[in-house]
C-alpha cells in the first residue's frame, strides 16, 4: 500500500471526508489524527479508500461511493465501516 497525505485536487475530497467524519482515532483516541490516504481497487468488491491513523497505525475503510456521495447533496450519512489494528 502507498499510504500518503494530499491535499491536491485528486484526494481533497477523501481527505475532507475522513477529517470531518472522525475528529479523533477510534483506536488511540488522538484528537484531530493526521490520516493518510489509500484507494483499494477491487473487480469482487466496491472499490474503497483507506484511511492510515498516523499515530497508531490503524486503517479506517469507507466505500469510493461513500466518500463521493459525501460532497453531494444530501450528504451521506455512511461512516467508516472497517477497522484494521497495525
Amino acid at each position: 500500500m502507498a499510504f500518503k497525505q494530499d491535499t491536491g485536487f485528486l484526494r481533497r475530497i477523501p481527505q475532507e471526508f475522513i477529517d470531518k467524519k472522525s475528529k479523533s482515532c477510534p483506536i488511540c483516541g488522538t484528537k484531530k489524527p493526521q490520516w493518510s490516504i489509500d484507494r483499494h481497487f477491487s473487480f469482487i468488491s466496491q472499490n474503497r479508500y483507506l484511511f492510515k491513523c498516523e499515530d497508531c497505525g490503524c486503517i479506517l475503510s469507507a466505500t469510493v461511493s461513500d466518500v463521493a456521495c459525501f460532497e453531494g447533496k444530501p450528504q451521506s450519512t455512511a461512516f467508516i465501516d472497517t477497522l484494521d489494528a497495525k
